[in-house]
């Protein structure tokens, strides 16, 4: 049997007002991925997911599921699910009259409902809580009952919007990897609205990283996160160190970028002399000296430390005031406080992206690099 789940979303339009909130947006979802949104407020993303779903209509595009257009079928007739933020329990119904609550709805067997209902919450591990009502229950438990009347029905397409945002920190990690679990086990197509990079990362199949009803970049993880393809997805996803620069000195194996703190080496990867570059350099990758070190001209303070469980970071200030960060494991050696320090990495760990100004080469013939770099 085939699978079902398949969504594609071709040129994608909505406007509110003003505000251009989703701008032609086009992807494909397949069968049984699982595929988040990931962005900060404002950037479209749960509005694409209420297109999808049916409540919010759309300017322009088309959505199809399957390989059928949806957009002209209202919410019920859809075959997607939705789970909320805020749970979106009936509070007059125990928790079985909950999950039940769809199935009856169709009319199904008493029977037949239920062997779904006891299937679905022992795949939420709720079993023994039928009868409890939902002001008798926590925060997670009354998620897992929407999660549970949610796939009740193994609908093709479960849609999330920022399910977990409303839980403590602990009970948040603890259901991501159930809902990974329950994803994995239905074999449905989940799409996840969030704006915590960490539970992007730990869930997804891929990312599709929205900012201003754009989607910046689309892949896997660990795609995402090593190689962004943008200066927004680079700060975004992970902590980073970034530089604003402009490429000089091209060599076979790197090339030097100055910047106003001074000038350092990456990877030479398809840029001019005379472009402006953004670099990420991610905070495990940076090392540090007390000596200059050859190619790097990055010199600093260290200011502060800012410890994170098994993590510490030294926070060093560069000479325009920048701050820069190296993380260690706790427990590894960092320079003393106040102490100064030469900052410098393997040229190819460094992330480099074109800076949307592009080559100003004629421009930069004119500035006194010295002088820049002073500033």
């Amino acid at each position: 049997m085939e699978k079902r789940g398949a969504i594609e979303i071709k040129n994608l339009d909505k406007h509110f007002g003003e505000n251009h909130v989703v701008n032609g947006i086009s992807l494909s979802v397949k069968p049984g991925e699982f595929l988040s949104f990931l962005g900060p407020s404002g950037c479209g993303k749960t509005t694409i997911l209420r297109m999808i779903a049916g409540f919010e209509t759309l300017d322009s595009g088309d959505i199809s599921i399957d390989g059928e257009s949806v957009i002209q079928l209202p919410p019920h007739k859809r075959h997607v699910n939705t789970v909320f933020q805020n749970y979106a329990l009936f509070p007059h119904l125990n928790v079985f009259d909950n999950v039940a609550y769809g199935l009856r709805a169709k009319k199904k067997k008493k029977e037949e409902i239920e062997q779904a209902v006891k299937k679905a919450l022992d795949m939420v591990q709720l079993t023994g809580f039928e009868k409890r009502m939902p002001a008798q229950m926590s925060g997670g438990q009354r998620q897992r009952v929407s999660i549970a009347r949610a796939i009740v029905n193994e609908p093709p397409v479960l849609l999330l919007d920022e399910p977990l945002t409303a839980l403590d920190m602990k009970l948040r990690k603890e259901m991501r990897y159930e809902l990974r679990n329950i994803q994995q086990k239905l074999g449905i197509t989940f799409i996840y609205v969030t704006h915590d990079q960490e539970e992007a990362m730990v869930m997804s199949d891929r990312i599709a990283v929205l900012n201003g009803g754009n989607i910046e970049q689309i892949g896997k993880p660990e795609e995402i996160y090593k190689h962004p393809k943008s200066a927004f997805v680079s700060d975004f996803i992970g902590e980073t160190n970034a530089f604003d620069g402009m490429v000089k000195d091209i060599k076979k194996d790197s090339m030097t970028v100055v910047c106003e703190s001074g000038h350092f080496l990456a990877k030479t990867d398809y840029f001019a002399e005379g472009e402006f570059v953004n670099v990420s350099i991610r905070p495990h990758k940076v090392q540090w000296s007390f000596e200059e070190v050859e190619g790097f001209q990055l010199k600093g303070m260290v200011k502060d430390y800012i410890f994170t469980g098994s993590f510490v970071s030294a926070v060093v200030e560069l000479v325009n005031g920048r701050e820069i960060r190296i993380a260690r494991l706790a427990g590894e050696g960092l320079p003393d406080m106040d102490k100064p320090v030469y900052l410098f990495w393997n040229p190819e760990d460094a992330v480099v992206m074109k800076n949307p100004a592009g080559n100003v080469h004629d421009i930069i013939e004119e500035i006194d690099l010295g002088e820049w770099i002073k500033k």
